[in-house]
């Protein structure tokens, strides 16, 4: 494992990891199409889901070679380079090329990570129609319909997206209810293009193309990285909200350890209650080997998992879970055992660009497009914000390619399928391979592996670099090869 210093000493435990919240750059006007809640106007100004920061969707200040902030005009030239797009911009008088976007939030249904995955895309939109010209010259628009209390909800939503001609394609952000109804309604009428999915429905949905890990193939990265790296588990316990997202989760991390060769106990919470220290002893957490988190969706679970693992003396190093529990702030932070985010392997299915010290150019260049256009560093690290940056980025690479004539005719549908099914990367900000309808059981599934870092307690990582297999790139953990069976990998894959 390497050691890599994240942040200087001057920089306080406790932040984001050890990062406080704090915008960057100034804000101006978003221009977008959004219909929160599936209404069927379109306003020229966005509405945020619930729990995201207005101020974050609006770009920097700017001049004409755009905001003052370091590597800003090398990041410019490098996704230029990378959507084929030609710098400036769109021309927002003219027809747009819309991009329908849902998930969870606004009701009674949290999203099921961070919730910043509209005011992301929103972020990333406005860039290229400020400063990558849009798609040549159309603006680009994000039509939102949110799901905010009912799996019945994503049918008005479906239905408002294929009702709109100017949709193109479809993303989805935290959308762990609503997104199976959303795919029957489509049908495949038009193509679903997302970079990531909690799975479910979504791995199977004709005309869907997920570019990264999906909840189940993340789940099946942490329980094969339990076994296969340095825990070396033989005994496995996972420990979930009883929330269709997270439980999704929980089932493929159980599915991944088994394949590997463990025994695993699976023990679910109830969300409401918070009763995690009930479901750690049930499930004898304290003898195991390795201890799993799935999906921890909210502040207040992450803070009662923890704290009932402390009580029960259970050790942060046989701990694996995913970065829900490090989107927050100080005021969640200072809550944590210690006083910092909690000393344990993270999974994530996104390159570590963003997080590890001294950064790589695509994370030099991603963290110019995030404070430039007003994020934070917080924003630069959270999942959801490298997420929609993908999926965002790979849209416009589409759509460049096409043209905007094309897009604008009868054949949108079959041509954007095309570049998707054909794409096998590389993804901006996204995982190393890209290999759509590489199994039978999970046709719609382009990426199916993950990245492991461990976080100290004080201001070091250490980043796994081993591998899951022969072949497989450094610290980029993939199915094992009784997981590639049980999916029913496709000859030639």
């Amino acid at each position: 494992m390497k050691p890599i210093n994240l942040t200087p000493s001057s920089w306080h435990r406790g932040a984001r990891l050890l990062r406080n919240r704090r915008t960057l750059a100034g804000t101006a006007v978003v221009v977008l199409a959004v219909t929160t809640g599936c209404s069927s106007a379109a306003s020229s100004s966005g509405s945020s889901a619930a729990g995201t920061s207005a101020s974050a969707a609006a770009s920097g200040s700017s001049s004409a070679s755009g905001p003052a902030v370091a590597g800003w005009a090398q990041a410019l030239a490098a996704y230029a380079a990378y959507t084929g797009s030609k710098p400036g911009a769109a021309d927002m008088s003219l027809p747009p090329i819309d991009i329908g976007f849902s998930m969870n939030g606004g009701g009674s249904i949290p999203p099921q990570d961070s919730g910043e995955d509209q005011t992301a895309v929103e972020t990333f939109v406005n860039y290229i129609n400020k400063y990558l010209g849009g798609v040549d010259g159309h603006p680009v628009q994000v039509v939102v319909c949110n799901v905010k209390n009912s799996e019945e909800e994503g049918a008005a939503c479906m239905n408002q997206f294929l009702n709109t001609p100017a949709v193109k394609t479809i993303d989805y952000g935290s959308l762990a209810v609503g997104s199976a109804t959303e795919d029957a309604v489509d049908a495949g009428k038009k193509p679903i293009i997302m970079p990531f999915t909690f799975g479910g429905a979504d791995n199977t949905s004709p005309h869907t193309y997920v570019l990264g890990a999906t909840g189940e193939l993340s789940g099946n990265a942490i329980g094969t990285f339990a076994v296969d790296g340095p825990l070396h588990a033989k005994s496995v316990v996972i420990v979930y909200p009883q929330v269709a997202g997270s439980e999704a989760v929980a089932q493929g991390e159980a599915l991944g350890a088994r394949k590997a060769g463990a025994t695993v106990k699976l023990v679910g919470f109830d969300e409401s209650t918070e009763n995690v220290l009930g479901a750690l002893a049930a499930a004898d957490a304290q003898s195991a080997q390795a201890v799993i988190t799935a999906s921890l969706t909210t502040a207040a679970n992450c803070i009662a998992f923890y704290k009932a693992a402390q009580n029960l003396n259970i050790p942060q190093s046989k701990m694996i879970g995913q970065t829900d529990c490090t989107s927050y702030d100080s005021s969640v932070t200072a809550q944590y055992p210690g006083g910092h985010y909690p000393e344990i392997w993270y999974q994530r299915g996104q390159p570590l660009d963003d997080l590890l010290l001294p950064y790589t150019p695509a994370g030099l260049n991603f963290k110019a497009v995030v404070t430039g256009m007003g994020g934070t560093l917080l924003d630069f690290e959270n999942y959801a914000w490298v997420n929609e940056f993908a999926g965002i980025m790979t849209d416009d690479r589409f759509f460049n390619e096409i043209g905007y004539t094309a897009l604008a005719g009868p054949d949108s549908a079959a041509l954007l399928e095309a570049k998707a099914a054909a794409f096998r990367g590389p993804v901006a900000m996204g995982p190393p391979t890209i290999e759509c309808g590489k199994y039978r059981l999970l046709p719609a599934d382009c990426a199916d592996g993950s990245f492991f870092f461990h976080f100290d307690g004080g201001t070091q990582y250490s980043a796994y670099t081993g591998t899951g297999g022969p072949g497989q790139v450094a610290g980029y953990i993939e199915p094992s090869p009784g997981l590639e069976q049980y999916y029913g990998v496709l000859p030639g894959k």
